[in-house]
This record gives C-alpha cells, sequence and structure tokens, in this order.
C-alpha cells in the first residue's frame, strides 16, 4: 500500500533570516576572508532552503539559496567552498535569496530531475514562480511529473511540508 505514496512529492521553501552580532561574524574556520552581507538590516541576511520528500518520507536533498549574484564573485567562492557538501547539498544565489524562474529551473534540473525515476506527483503551493507554464512543463517533459498545485489560503492547513518540517525548522533556528 505504501509504495503508491512513494511516488506523491511534497516541495516547499522558507526563507532563513540570520540576525548577527553587529561586532560579530560568522565564517568557517580558518577562512581568509569575511563577506560583507548587505540586507535590510545591518546585522542580518537571508537565505531560502528548498525541502522535498515523498508521502513516505524519502528525502531529496536541499537547495539553499543564498543572496547574492549569480556567477560572481561570492558565487564561485561557494563553488570551490570545500565546507559545502554538494553530495547532501545543492547551494545557489539569487540576488535576494527569492525563487524566481531560475532558481526553479536550478532545482528542477539539479535535485528533482536527477533523483526521480519515472512517472510522479508533485505537490506545489501556489507561488507564482510554481505556477509558471515554463516550470510546469520542464517537470512534465524532463522529469515526468505531474503537478498538483494547492489553492491558495490552504497552504498553512493543507501542504505538509509546510506544516511538520519548515515549522520544526524555523523553531529550531529561533532556538539557536
Amino acid at each position: 500500500m505504501s509504495d503508491r505514496y512513494d511516488y506523491v512529492f511534497n516541495m516547499g521553501q522558507t526563507s532563513v533570516c540570520v540576525d548577527m552580532n553587529p561586532h560579530s561574524t560568522i565564517e568557517f574556520v580558518g577562512a581568509r576572508t569575511v563577506d560583507v552581507v548587505e540586507s535590510t538590516t545591518p546585522d542580518s541576511f537571508r537565505a531560502s532552503v528548498f525541502l522535498c520528500a515523498s508521502a513516505t518520507g524519502r528525502k531529496l536533498r536541499p537547495m539553499i539559496v543564498f543572496a547574492g549574484t549569480p556567477g560572481a564573485v561570492v558565487h564561485e567562492e561557494l563553488r570551490e567552498d570545500k565546507h559545502y557538501d554538494w553530495e547532501r547539498g545543492y547551494y545557489t544565489v539569487q540576488a535576494k535569496a527569492y525563487c524566481d524562474k531560475k532558481v526553479m529551473e536550478q532545482c528542477i534540473k539539479n535535485v528533482w530531475a536527477p533523483d526521480i525515476q519515472g512517472p510522479n506527483v508533485l505537490v506545489l503551493d501556489s507561488l507564482k514562480t510554481h505556477k509558471m507554464e515554463c516550470i510546469r512543463t520542464r517537470l512534465v517533459a524532463n522529469a515526468h511529473t505531474s503537478v498538483v498545485y494547492m489553492p491558495p489560503g490552504v497552504t498553512g492547513q493543507a501542504q505538509r511540508m509546510d506544516i511538520a518540517v519548515m515549522k520544526a525548522i524555523k523553531d529550531r533556528l529561533r532556538d539557536i
């Protein structure tokens, strides 16, 4: 019975804001330089976390989107930094760490399509980017995926990824 639910996936994304003490920086031990991150407040930065799992709990690797300029120095440093485990996650940048068309295309190409074998159903919320025809077409044509959209306004009640997973992640990050 559970086998049929192995092919039903839910994807969600959430923004993660990190507020830093103005007298502190966050960097890996041994880093030669520390980047200054500009944001709406001087002591915070933002990233988006994309998670996807099947109804039976099979997890795809996460995608983390940092604020930055694609192809710029920080993006290249991210690709070269040995502290990021590219086997366990996919990392990229977008100007404001938002989910735009290019980010969704990267998610499909680098997270979804390589791990999906055969026909699947992907449940997405009603984010404008998710509903772009080119995104749906790419999922159907390149990844044999049927897409189901949650109606606006019910994500918080009906989308398991938001209720069970994203809330727990945010609660845990607040405790750090």
